[in-house]
């Protein structure tokens, strides 16, 4: 089973700043990490927009969960895809993302912290 780890994602902190400040769009390869072959994977599997990543990302959020149980499923999700080298880079860019939008949805883990 695929699981996630920040540390490796590819995705540099200067591009993922970028798109965590900018607004977010229907263009899935305005994601950091998210190329025309990426692209393709995600379309086969219904997903053809930013707003419907991030949907799916919350789809991954159980009851409960904590960050690294729903990064671990969207992994797992792009695994399945065959999406391989930036899978932890596509997670952490939508974690960051949904986290800024969304400050209440892990603040759970912020008291952990």
């Amino acid at each position: 089973m695929a699981t996630y780890d920040r540390a490796k994602s590819k995705v540099s902190e200067k591009k993922l700043a970028e798109f965590i400040m900018s607004d977010l769009r229907e263009d899935l390869t305005l994601v950091p990490g998210i190329g025309p072959k990426t692209e393709e994977q995600l379309n086969d599997a219904g997903i053809n927009t930013s707003f419907a990543l991030v949907g799916k990302f919350l789809m991954c959020r159980k009851e409960g969960d904590n960050k690294q149980a729903t990064c671990d499923r969207f992994v797992q999700f792009l695994a399945e895809l065959k999406i391989g080298g930036f899978r932890s880079g596509i997670t952490t860019c939508i974690l960051d993302k949904i986290s800024t939008l969304m400050p209440a949805l892990f603040e759970e883990d912020e008291d952990d912290e």
